[in-house]
């Protein structure tokens, strides 16, 4: 039996390389000849038919070819294949004069001139012949294919039998040779071309070339029939050729080459026909014989020594044949029955079978059903065929179900199953094991179908009843019930189950076969369930909130009653429905957005806070709205909540309260120039006087003739002093004017010096010392400027009033600037006075808390804090270590405009 095993490959693959190291030692020996000049090396012993140099080279370049695809180097074969072709190309074309140039060989030309041949360096036609052969042969091998591969070995096999043609030729036919040593292939030619022929057919070793003549059948008698013509056929180019001799048509030497020729032709033709029906024929054999080797069989002695093992038993068991031929299976395998009995082989002419338990190569067991069969060949030793059925995961199915069955029972005994068949004919009640006093019962209470009816509550045993009689009218397979039974220790039981209906051929049904299960807690905690989410539902409806419940698609599945009130919409008019239809366009896409991007994600920012948004409502009115945003998912979906507040009236109050703080800030403003009004009204005394004083001394100089750049000085001196007093006023009129926020970049330094430049203009006499450092990291701010001067106002104001008891030596106010990381900058105000007092500390901020009780309003620290708060920043007031009192408070920077120098 021919098999198809890694063994065989790699034995006709040796035999290939054996085949290819033969003809590269026969192209190294006739080489050689030419090297030493031996003539017998040259030509193997046949004077006058030595191998060219050319033809060497490229029979060598092929041998290496054919070589490189038993090393799996396919392309590398195609490659070597390409430099005969073109020595065996060229020798065509340059003997039918197609070419005129000579192939170049530096090669042994004195050697060359004394052979006295036309072409001496070139291969003869029939070198060239096979070397054209056998190259289209190695470069069809890298295309995997039957059909192409079939062409391959009729190439071969074609050069093969030229060659053996031609060695017949030279050896039986010398004085035909004699005249056409520039067409025959040397005796070195034809070896070579052997050699690397049967290289290339060997691997191929389906196609069973080795076994053609010992083949049978039709094609083996096709065959037989060809080999007359093989035999005769070659005669009719000589007669033919005696022919056109005798008319002259051709000289002695065309004749003989037409002779030669022909016959190639002929017996190469014949011969490749002939290989190739029998190479088509093994093959298909071949195939059978490869399909039949999967099957699980083997074949062993009567002593049970394996003879053959397929490849079915290789992957069965995991030894290979060469580990298992040879051995006694029982032993190699560790073979016991599964009854626990020795395992025996078949006494001869019976057949036994026995399931046995085997061991596999990697140590698991394996479960199979041996069936023995004896062999009859005639002539050869007796012996047993073993088919082999693998059982193994029947086996292994067999003891799951078992264990399954075990399991059921025990999880029927946990979970308080109980099973029952009904004979209907009888009016038999059969329970599992346990089943009646699981619920509560003696076994053998529940007996026929009349003891079971009376157990059951009244107001049940109707609609159960009716049920049985709707599944047997309707010929269902099976129906559903639920039902209690009556009290026992008090506790009624509910038991719900379901049972299969089995009718006859008339359609009445005879039996059923059913499970039941005791419910009673499991009830009991639905009904508190329903409880709760009824009481859930109650208080979800009364909450001020509107509650939208979506799925991750968006279509809304829960609507509650504020909403409704909310939007406008009913219930059942929005449920279904996707969300996006509860804002507004703009708005709605920005929803749905996000939703997608969390589906996608699972990544969201929304959840946790309050987000702002938008609503539209039934009757197309948009509402603000703060959302805030739950996510759950239960049984694998997602559900989102979003509650929704309409903050349409807080924000009318919130307005309103910002007119209120702003009318409120403006008093504040009005106050504190009115605590300062008497000190304004004595610093603009000075500069009018300066100017009545400096005015009316012109006018006198004037009248007089006085020296005018005098009179020009004293106008001058007097128009700065009337600039002064109008500076003061517009200071105080920009303070004081009631105004709508005006956010913008402003240098930090200059609106500081302007407000301390306001505030000290009648605290002169206090002599207090500022001192200023701003940090040039932060030279401009954005805010308002007015409000910010009324901050700085307070705070100065503040720092005076609490330096008035100190020397005026000692008074100190600092004021600095600093930039922080987060694109703010933190003003400090500090002073060196008494402090907060304890008492006022913790009450700060608060509105009509103040340290001045004969003329403070208390509202002034409220007021600082809610400014700075709305421009984005915090107000902070402690005291120093020590003594003396610190304010810090933040503002925006203001990046894109220049910075100014502070001082």
């Amino acid at each position: 039996m021919m098999t198809a095993g890694s063994g065989g490959l790699l034995k006709t693959r040796v035999v290939a390389g054996g085949f290819i190291l033969l003809a590269l030692l026969l192209v190294a020996a006739s080489f050689g000849g030419w090297v030493i000049d031996s003539d017998a090396l040259k030509t193997f012993g046949i004077p006058g038919f030595p191998i060219r140099p050319w033809a060497a080279v490229g029979f060598a370049f092929l041998a290496l070819a054919a070589a490189a695809p038993i090393l799996e180097k396919r392309r590398l074969a195609t490659l070597l294949a390409i430099a005969p072709t073109v020595i065996a190309t060229w020798t065509m074309l340059r003997y039918m004069g197609a070419i005129q140039i000579e192939l170049y060989h530096p090669f042994f030309p004195h050697q060359l001139a004394r052979t006295g041949l036309r072409y001496p360096g070139l291969p003869s036609i029939g070198a060239a012949f096979s070397l054209l052969l056998l190259s289209f042969a190695v470069l069809l091998i890298p295309h995997r294919s039957r059909r192409i591969d079939d062409v391959s070995i009729l190439l071969a096999g074609t050069a093969l039998l030229a060659a053996v043609a031609g060695i017949i030729i030279i050896l039986l036919l010398p004085s035909q040779a004699g005249a056409s040593a520039e067409f025959l292939s040397s005796l070195p030619d034809s070896l070579i071309s052997i050699a690397i022929a049967f290289a290339l057919i060997i691997p191929r070793s389906e196609r069973a070339w080795s076994t053609i003549l010992s083949g049978g059948g039709e094609e083996w008698r096709s065959f037989r029939r060809a080999i007359p013509a093989i035999l005769i056929l070659p005669i009719l180019p000589s007669l033919v050729a005696t022919g056109i001799v005798r008319h002259k048509l051709l000289s002695d030497l065309g004749a003989d080459v037409a002779v030669v020729t022909g016959n190639i032709l002929i017996v190469g033709g014949l011969l490749a026909w002939a290989t190739s029906r029998m190479l088509q024929q093994q093959g298909e054999l071949s195939y059978l014989a490869r399909a039949l080797d999967t099957s699980n069989v083997a074949l062993v002695f009567p002593n049970g020594v394996i003879a053959h093992w397929s490849v079915g038993c290789e992957r069965l068991y995991g030894y290979s044949r060469e580990e298992a031929v040879g051995r006694r299976k029982y032993e190699l395998l560790r073979t016991r029955c599964a009854g626990g009995k020795r395992p025996d082989l078949l006494l001869m002419g019976s057949e036994y079978e026995q399931e046995l338990i085997e061991t596999h190569r990697d140590g698991s067991e394996i479960h199979v059903i041996e069936r023995q069969q004896p062999a009859d060949m005639p002539d050869r030793e007796s012996m047993i065929i073993l088919k082999l059925l693998d059982i193994t995961e029947r086996v292994h199915a067999e003891a799951a179900l078992r264990a399954s069955e075990q399991r059921l029972a025990l999880a029927m005994a946990a979970h308080e199953v109980g099973v029952f068949e009904w004979d209907v004919a009888s009016g038999a009640f059969h329970w599992s094991p346990g089943a009646e006093q699981r619920l509560g019962f003696e076994n053998g209470t529940m007996r026929d179908f009349e003891s079971w009816r009376a157990l059951m509550l009244p107001e049940d045993e109707q609609s159960v009843l009716d049920t049985m009689t709707e599944a047997v009218a309707s010929r269902a397979e099976k129906f559903s019930f639920r039902y209690r039974l009556r009290p026992v220790d008090g506790l009624s039981r509910s038991i719900e189950g379901s049972s299969q209906c089995i009718y006859d051929d008339d359609g009445n049904l005879v039996r059923t076969v059913g499970v039941c299960l005791e419910t009673t807690e499991r009830d009991a905690r639905e009904a508190a369930l329903r409880a709760r989410e009824a009481q859930l539902r109650s208080i979800l409806e009364t909450v001020p909130e509107a509650m939208v419940v979506i799925d991750e698609h968006g279509d809304i599945q829960n609507f509650s009653s504020t909403a409704e009130r909310i939007w406008g919409y009913r219930a059942d008019e929005v449920l279904g429905r996707n969300f996006v239809m509860l804002a507004t366009e703009e708005e709605g896409q920005r929803y749905a957005t996000a939703l997608r991007s969390y589906v996608e994600t699972g990544k969201t920012t929304a959840v946790g806070r309050t987000v702002p948004g938008t609503g539209l409502t039934a009757d197309g009115r948009v509402f603000p709205a703060e959302i805030e945003v739950g996510i759950a998912r239960s049984g694998g979906e997602l559900r989102v909540t979003m509650f929704f507040t309409d903050i349409s009236e807080r924000l009318v109050t919130e307005e309103r309260m910002s007119d209120l703080n702003n009318e409120l800030a403006h008093l504040a403003r009005q106050g504190a120039m009115s605590e300062l009004a008497a000190d304004l009204a004595h610093e603009l005394n000075q500069p009018l006087t300066a100017v009545s004083n400096l005015v009316a001394t012109a006018r006198i100089m004037t009248e007089r003739g006085g020296d005018p750049p005098a009179i020009i000085d004293l106008l001058r001196m007097g128009g700065e002093q009337t600039l002064r007093a109008g500076e003061i006023i517009r200071r105080m009129r920009a303070f004081m004017a009631k105004r709508d926020v005006d956010m913008q970049a402003e240098s930090l330094a200059e609106l500081v010096r302007d407000t301390v430049d306001l505030v000290m203009v009648g605290t002169r006499p206090f002599d207090t010392r500022l001192d200023f450092d701003f940090d040039p990291a932060a030279p401009r701010i954005f805010a308002d400027r007015v409000q910010v001067q009324q901050v700085l106002v307070n705070l100065l104001r503040n720092a005076i009033e609490a330096l008035r008891d100190l020397p005026r030596a000692k008074r100190r106010i600092s004021i600095r600037s600093r930039r922080l990381d987060d694109a703010m900058v933190e003003i400090e105000l500090s002073d060196n006075g008494p402090g907060i007092p304890a008492e006022i500390l913790d009450n700060l901020y608060e509105r009509f808390s103040t340290t001045k009780p004969e003329s403070g309003m208390g509202i002034g620290l409220s007021i600082s804090r809610r400014i700075v708060e709305a421009h984005g920043g915090t107000l902070v007031g402690e005291n120093l270590p020590g003594h003396g009192a610190s304010f810090r408070f933040t503002l925006p920077v203001a990046e894109d405009n220049p910075g100014e120098e502070g001082a």
